[in-house]
């Protein structure tokens, strides 16, 4: 992925800020209803439009970050097949065939293919698989230190059971 390192951090960066903005949408969003509560006969506009803003941001910014993993993933693809079809160019004709075309063939085709898969779908994927957990964590401990502890001790229950359950899934 050397080539394409930096398209890839831009579109994890904007995958992360899709994050921080639907987690902002969710915030505007309970400010609205507590203020409808509050005041029932008055539209609370204002925060009724940052959660619009925020809400079209994070798809907007998804939709970036995907953009982008999935043009890095076709530039490196590219990049990729040609530097195998010059290293094709100069194997004897000999060993072409020793090797076989189905083999060549499935490494400048099917192999080069998983690889944009992992760059394109992945990457923007790892970004908010890391960005959310940790800023909705920080999120609870500000609203309440007791709600955040208990978030972790389900998620720590959860991590137990799993383990139990995938003790024996090796064999």
């Amino acid at each position: 992925m050397h080539p394409v390192r930096g398209q890839i951090r831009l579109a994890m960066c904007l995958s992360g800020l899709s994050v921080l903005a639907g987690i902002a949408f969710l915030l505007f969003l309970a400010w609205s209803i507590q203020l409808l509560i509050v005041q029932p006969a008055s539209w609370p506009l204002l925060a009724m439009s940052g959660a619009v803003l925020c809400l079209c941001a994070s798809y907007l910014l998804r939709l970036l970050a995907f953009n982008q993993s999935h043009y890095a993933a076709f530039r490196l693809e590219n990049q990729i097949r040609s530097a195998l079809a010059e290293q094709l160019a100069r194997i004897p004709l000999s060993e072409v065939q020793r090797l076989g075309t189905g083999s060549l063939a499935k490494i400048v085709q099917d192999d080069v293919k998983a690889l944009h898969l992992f760059v394109a779908d992945s990457t923007p994927l790892y970004a908010r698989a890391v960005v959310a957990p940790l800023c909705t964590g920080a999120l609870l401990f500000w609203l309440d230190w007791r709600l955040a502890l208990a978030a972790l001790l389900v998620l720590v229950i959860g991590a137990v059971v799993l383990m139990l359950a995938m003790r024996n899934a090796g064999e």
